[in-house]
């Protein structure tokens, strides 16, 4: 029984693929600078700035997901 539980959308399994999905996503928002913001194909939009609060949000994921063990973190 314990193994149907994390095959439906939103259990066990579901979660932990969707922070792996979002995790590499987020990797192309790295910058030289920080973080920037991401255009809808993953990569960061030069014609935005990049913003201290951004960093600071995406350093906090970042260590979630390291702390996750999740390698693309």
């Amino acid at each position: 029984m314990s193994g149907a539980r994390t095959t439906y959308s939103g259990g066990l399994a579901h979660r932990r693929r969707q922070r792996a999905m979002l995790l590499r996503f987020a990797q192309g928002s790295r910058c030289p600078e920080g973080f920037g913001y991401l255009t809808d194909e993953g990569t960061v939009d030069p014609a935005q700035p990049v913003e201290l609060y951004v960093t600071c949000r995406m350093t906090h994921v970042v260590g979630l997901g390291v702390l996750a063990g999740e390698p693309p973190a």
